[in-house]
């Protein structure tokens, strides 16, 4: 049987400045690129120590079956790699937890909902829009291209609108001259 292969060139990049913060939307599998992100900088943190301001936000149905590279993505955080590890699970129920780790790496909230992770972008919406609006943060999403990456460009732009006070095409403009400059990178598969 042959099975044809191919690999082909990923589109991500980090930043050239080490500093630049990053912002991750990784659901599923989508979370691999970004392994190789902060592992990278986490390496670079261990030779030229900065505060980090990266943040990894991560979804999955099920805790216990799907969350991949737990241990790892929990070790960058309290190595201080990432300083927001943002995860959501919803599940196939209405039964949802969601961990949002503080500074003291104990989970904030739970609520008992359906969460994915656009709402986790919205529920840090300030923090958010000051990476990216004052500190240049890059953002990146990875995933499955059927419905997560409209509904995170949708939570993206929303959060564009209500913090950086712009109207519904300034923010159109505002997100199109990210992904001109390579600041807002969107890489997914069907």
């Amino acid at each position: 049987v042959r099975v044809p292969i191919w690999v082909k060139q990923g589109t991500m990049r980090l930043p050239p400045q080490r500093t630049t913060p990053i912002i991750a939307v990784g659901p599923g599998t989508g979370c691999a690129i970004f392994r190789a992100f902060f592992e990278e900088r986490h390496s670079t943190r261990l030779t030229n120590p900065t505060p980090s301001r990266d943040v990894f936000v991560f979804g999955c149905r099920h805790e216990h079956k799907d969350y991949l590279f737990r241990d790892e993505w929990h070790a960058l955080r309290a190595e201080h790699t990432l300083d927001l590890l943002l995860v959501a699970f919803p599940g196939t129920s209405d039964i949802y937890i969601h961990m949002s780790y503080c500074t003291d790496h104990t989970p904030c909230r739970d609520q008992p909902r359906k969460v994915y992770v656009q709402h986790l972008m919205e529920q840090h919406a300030r923090q958010l829009w000051e990476l990216i609006d004052r500190e240049g943060a890059v953002f990146y999403l990875s995933g499955n291209a059927k419905n997560m990456p409209k509904d995170v460009r949708r939570a993206f732009k929303a959060i564009v609108v209500r913090e950086g006070h712009l109207s519904e095409d300034e923010a159109d403009k505002y997100i199109r001259t990210l992904e001109l400059h390579d600041r807002f990178m969107t890489e997914t598969w069907f």
